[in-house]
């Protein structure tokens, strides 16, 4: 799974190109293209938490519950051999929010 769409980075830089290339200089081009990539929605836009955890670790290995009975129930997240990590099924389905900085 690509985290960032290619074609969506392309059209972001596409509707810039023009503008760069009448000023006709290399540092405008590049400040144009940043400005169409700084535009491009985040790579986990509409993913859930569970979502992203996966995206993000595709080796790891997900037990859900079979089928959930309260909040409490737990998803377990096997890491590797060493480590593993249990979330509440209500946080690993909630929408992904991020860090805002």
């Amino acid at each position: 799974m690509d985290l960032i769409s290619r074609e969506a980075v392309l059209d972001g830089i596409d509707k810039y190109i023009e503008k760069a290339q009448s000023t006709g200089t290399k540092d405008d081009f590049i400040s144009f293209a940043e400005l169409g990539v700084k535009g491009l929605p985040s790579a986990f836009e509409g993913m859930t938490n569970g979502e992203v955890i996966k995206a993000v670790f595709p080796n790891a290995e997900v037990t859900m519950p079979k089928e959930p009975l309260l909040p409490i129930s737990t998803v377990i997240v096997d890491y590797d051999e060493n480590y593993h990590n249990y979330y509440r099924i209500g946080w690993w389905n909630s929408p992904y929010k991020g860090v805002s900085e």
